[in-house]
């Protein structure tokens, strides 16, 4: 039996966790990790340029007690200094060091440009009548130093290439994005709170989720007038910062700013689109593998389990569920993948009927707990425990330990969250001041 072939698009954190978990769990695969800049870290590789969702004086929103994988704990020997909430260079530095530590250099492509995905067109036909078969993929990639091209096809794909690319606008808002007289600008275009592009201005923050939250603090410090419109706001004031309902597109004049409580804000400058990002997977043409990519809606489908492709589950997309433990999910995800590939789909994995009645359901519900909006498919947040005690089982890895590490995971994101809602948005940020200590081997935490 030849050895089995897998690529990884991607080296940020969901594309470290895959290339250590196949390389544990499959040890002798050809493994190849397609990366298109020069180093490991994916949006955690802060290099300062425009249009790049990283801003320059980030922390973290969860504590590096909760951020860390399960066999490489976040410490604070990794750390510039004892805060729980830390830099995004703290973060690349832990998973520069989680390569190394598991020597995952030798598996990545770097500098290299995954152009196209798709199933392998003989082995497609096959497994379309044989259930039990299923269709390699064809990677076609370049190499940006030296402009060479090439193919290869894998047994396996897994698309870890995160989903901060695209920035979103919503569709009732595109003509405010579009059309406003004075200047629209989306999150992904900003990076600090300088005085010539926010200072002295009159501005209307659009999110105040966790980016939104955080650029508002800071540009209030050089604008005249801050305004933060979000779903969760209540008309209130503290200082320069006013919270306000949600927005509700532009008036006719392009220059008065329409709120969903009938508000006309008419003394705007700049319109910042606290927003999120669209999934964006420029690679891979939807018609060719079977699959949607719902533009403005935040899902892919058909999945089973959120993770892998309903029908032709050699394809793999990790790290899609939000508003969760991101680390810790991949690291689950990943094992699950890894194991079903050593397993080649036998021992308990769904039958493609019975995959493609799963996905169908949770691709047309509101994701779990079924919230009756479907650009929450992959919302998890409380459910998010559940769906990891699922993929460790799936990856066969669930135990009293791992239990313990999810519950210990959950006591410690449910005091931060508490802590952070706290905060008023756009004002201080006290609850980053707050110091977390863990004790990995007792599966204990605590406030310091």
């Amino acid at each position: 039996m030849s050895q089995t072939s897998v690529a990884v698009i991607g080296s940020g954190a969901a594309g470290l966790a895959c290339a250590r978990q196949f390389s544990k769990i499959l040890p002798g695969c050809v493994l190849d990790v397609f990366e298109k800049s020069s180093d490991v870290g994916g949006v955690w590789n802060y290099s300062g340029k425009p249009n790049a969702p990283m801003y320059k004086n980030l922390r973290t929103n969860l504590p590096k007690e909760l951020m860390g994988y399960r066999e490489f704990p976040f410490t604070k020997k990794y750390t510039k200094d004892e805060e729980s909430y830390v830099t995004h260079q703290d973060v690349q530095t832990y998973l520069r060091a989680y390569c190394d530590n598991f020597d995952l250099h030798k598996f990545i492509k770097f500098n290299t440009k995954v152009d196209k995905i798709n199933y392998d067109a003989g082995d497609l036909a096959a497994s379309s009548d044989d259930p039990k078969s299923y269709p390699r993929l064809k990677v076609d990639f370049t190499n940006s130093e030296d402009g060479t091209s090439f193919s290869k096809v894998y047994d396996h794909v897994v698309v870890a290439n995160g989903h901060y690319a695209r920035p979103s606008i919503p569709s009732n808002l595109q003509g405010l994005f579009d059309d406003f007289s004075k200047k629209a600008m989306h999150a992904i275009a900003y990076d600090e709170p300088d005085r010539e592009t926010f200072g002295d201005k009159i501005i209307l923050c659009i999110g105040g989720r966790a980016s939104g939250s955080d650029i508002a603090r800071e540009v209030s410090g050089v604008a005249k007038k801050l305004y933060v419109s979000d779903s969760t706001s209540s008309n209130s004031s503290e200082g320069n910062v006013h919270t306000c309902a949600r927005t509700a597109g532009l008036a006719d004049d392009k220059s008065t700013v329409l709120l969903e409580d009938g508000t006309a804000l008419s003394d705007v400058d700049l319109v910042i689109f606290c927003t999120g990002y669209d999934y964006a997977f420029p690679f891979i043409e939807e018609s060719n593998v079977d699959l949607s990519f719902v533009t403005g809606e935040r899902r892919v489908g058909l999945l089973y389990k959120q993770l892998f492709h309903a029908a032709h589950p050699t394809l793999s997309f990790i790290g899609l569920p939000h508003s969760v433990v991101p680390f810790p999910l991949f690291e689950l995800q990943a094992e699950a993948v890894a194991q079903v590939a050593k397993d080649r789909f036998e021992g308990g994995f769904a039958d493609r009927q019975e995959r493609l009645e799963e996905a169908a359901r949770q691709f047309r519900s509101g994701g779990p707990g079924d919230r009756n909006r479907v650009v929450d498919t992959h919302y998890m947040n409380d459910f998010q425990w559940d769906y990891c005690r699922e993929m460790a089982k799936v990856g066969k890895v669930y135990s009293d330990e791992v239990e313990g590490y999810i519950s210990t995971n959950k006591g410690l994101y449910d005091t931060a969250g508490l802590e952070r809602k706290s905060c008023a948005t756009g004002g201080a940020d006290t609850y980053r001041r707050t110091k977390f200590s863990r004790d990995v081997d007792a599966n204990r935490w605590e406030k310091m």
